[in-house]
């Protein structure tokens, strides 16, 4: 049995609190997941942006026609420059139907990443200890350029590895009394089963 990352075995603690979404409730979640990404491609499509499904989305489209059976969000990819776009047209063709969480853009959100969270629901969970903006999200991850050159190219990767690095010490260490805390009330026996702080409306 391979061992499990530390990503794996906070997502697998339970501890006082947690909800066990039933397949009723990943169901509903996923169903809540499809609309955001019909409302960002009907917002893409009318003003000429282009973006991808990424990570574990494109796969389950792929392989499974949907979602991968044991998987809960959704990832897409754009690039830069669509993105500067996206956002005004998100804005423009609903309004205030979404809250657009970007890095560095509040105190509580600390992902190095974008989400689109629908308003007026709620998915709480570990990344969003100090956040109170807590909609369905939907991850963006931004395609930059590099350089040409692999020594150059090379040196730029291991720069993002280091401040990617970095940033997750920092928001470890600011939510250390929570993630310590969340760590001893599940003990070593709650790992059995997968588990997140979620619930949606």
């Amino acid at each position: 049995m391979a061992p499990a990352g530390t990503s794996d075995t906070i997502r697998k603690i339970s501890v006082p609190g947690s909800i066990v979404l039933t397949d009723s409730d990943r169901d509903r979640l996923r169903s809540i997941l499809t609309d955001i990404l019909n409302d960002i491609q009907d917002a893409a499509d009318k003003n000429g942006i282009e973006f991808e499904l990424g990570g574990g989305s494109v796969l389950g489209a792929v392989r499974h026609g949907g979602f991968i059976p044991w998987d809960d969000d959704v990832d897409i990819n754009i690039r830069r420059s669509e993105w500067n776009r996206l956002l005004p047209a998100l804005t423009s063709c609903y309004k205030d139907k979404y809250d657009i969480l970007l890095p560095g853009s509040g105190e509580g959100y600390a992902l190095i990443f974008p989400q689109i969270r629908l308003a007026g629901t709620s998915l709480k969970t570990r990344d969003d200890v100090m956040n109170s903006r807590c909609g369905v999200p939907v991850d963006v991850f931004i395609i930059e350029n590099t350089y040409n050159n692999p020594v150059r190219r090379f040196i730029h990767g291991i720069g993002c590895q280091y401040h990617g690095f970095a940033v997750s010490c920092r928001k470890f260490y600011r939510d250390r009394g929570f993630l310590t805390q969340f760590a001893k009330d599940a003990g070593n026996r709650k790992l059995i089963s997968a588990t997140r702080t979620e619930i949606f409306g």
